[in-house]
């Protein structure tokens, strides 16, 4: 299943870029989309890759599904994002893998200027589940969840960026 998000920042591509290497934002960003534990891992400095190893309840995906799971989903995503280019541009990698669930999710972000003082964050990718008569729910509930990260990152770095 393909999807589309994007989210808009009130700050510069290099704002956001050093706000992304901050442990507590990306701590509060994983509370946020309902994490009830997150390990954090920032590494590199131009090339930046930051990984969230994170439990979440399971109530997410649909009922059927959560046998296959348990309670809890230990969820772990890893964004890889190049140097910036000349005009300040990142491209990137973003992928999410559920631990011991079929599913998985696989996209390109962008980290774009819109004007001096914003940016915009693109991410389009496919999440793909093998779970036979469960796919489409579980990769709908997939999609959802990349949904509400997003959406909790959104909201986090608002809050980060006003309060400076």
């Amino acid at each position: 299943m393909h999807f589309s998000t994007s989210v808009a920042y009130p700050a510069t591509t290099n704002r956001v870029s050093e706000l992304w290497r901050d442990e507590s934002f990306q701590q509060a960003k994983a509370r946020r989309a309902g994490a009830t534990k997150a390990d954090v891992t920032i590494q590199g400095e131009s090339d930046l890759t930051v990984t969230i190893r994170a439990e979440i309840p399971a109530n997410l995906l649909p009922q059927a599904a959560r046998r296959f799971v348990g309670d809890t989903l230990d969820v772990t995503i890893v964004e890889a994002w190049q140097a910036p280019r000349e005009d300040v541009r990142r491209s990137g990698t973003l992928n999410l893998d559920i631990a011991g669930a079929p599913v998985r999710v696989r996209g390109r972000m962008e980290l774009l200027p819109v004007s001096d003082g914003s940016c915009t964050r693109t991410i389009d990718g496919e999440v793909k589940a093998s779970v036979p008569l469960f796919s489409g729910p579980i990769e709908r509930a997939a999609v959802g969840a990349v949904d509400d990260v997003v959406e909790a990152e959104k909201a986090i770095a608002v809050e980060f960026l006003t309060a400076e």
